[in-house]
């Protein structure tokens, strides 16, 4: 399992492909002009305590994250294996399409599996996590299927994510299945929500 180790996860603001409701995946679309606003108002919450910014290698994390690092002066680093889940042939299609599509457990053409995905997006979050202390507290600035990746980890399904929604993860190896507390951070703070469900009790 991950190292529990406290960290910030965060999904990128919105995209033209978001406004269009398209499977976006491993295709690069910028972010539109309420994207960039959203990156702002996240900069001025972001904790001090947050030194190190990782990002996928797709562009809407890339030049949201660069953003924040502006305002918090602190670095970033790109890793690939971050990215969004590869959609191949089904990129840039309607999103409940292709939704419907993974639900039935189809694999796109040219693209990879849920288990591909989920064993990339873990080796990644792995990495990042072994680097940091209690004293140094990671940001994630990443996607949707990130999320969900972090939760199948557990067993768990995550809800829906909003573009710009930043989260904190704080260690509760006390809890059954999931062992984080998450707590939502705004401008108003940071609220605890529960993100996941056990798969077993859908």
């Amino acid at each position: 399992m991950l190292p529990l180790t406290p960290f910030y996860l965060m999904r990128h603001p919105e995209t033209e492909a978001n406004t269009q409701q398209l499977a976006c995946g491993f295709l690069d679309s910028p972010l539109t002009a309420k994207g960039m606003t959203q990156a702002h108002d996240v900069a001025k919450i972001l904790p001090q305590n947050i030194k190190m910014i990782y990002h996928s290698a797709l562009t809407r994390t890339r030049h949201t994250a660069h953003m924040l690092a502006s305002a918090q002066n602190c670095h970033t680093i790109e890793r690939p294996a971050l990215n969004e889940f590869h959609f191949g042939a089904w990129e840039g299609q309607k999103w409940d399409r292709v939704k419907a599509a993974l639900d039935k457990n189809q694999v796109p053409p040219g693209g990879e599996s849920n288990q591909q995905f989920i064993q990339r997006t873990y080796a990644a979050l792995h990495s990042i996590l072994t680097k940091h202390t209690h004293d140094t507290e990671p940001l994630i600035v990443a996607h949707g299927g990130t999320f969900h990746a972090l939760g199948m980890i557990y067993q768990h399904m995550g809800c829906p994510i909003h573009n710009a929604a930043l989260y904190a993860f704080t260690p509760a190896p006390e809890k059954p299945g999931m062992p984080w507390s998450v707590r939502a951070c705004s401008a108003k703070g940071e609220k605890p929500v529960t993100l996941y469900t056990p798969l077993k009790s859908l």
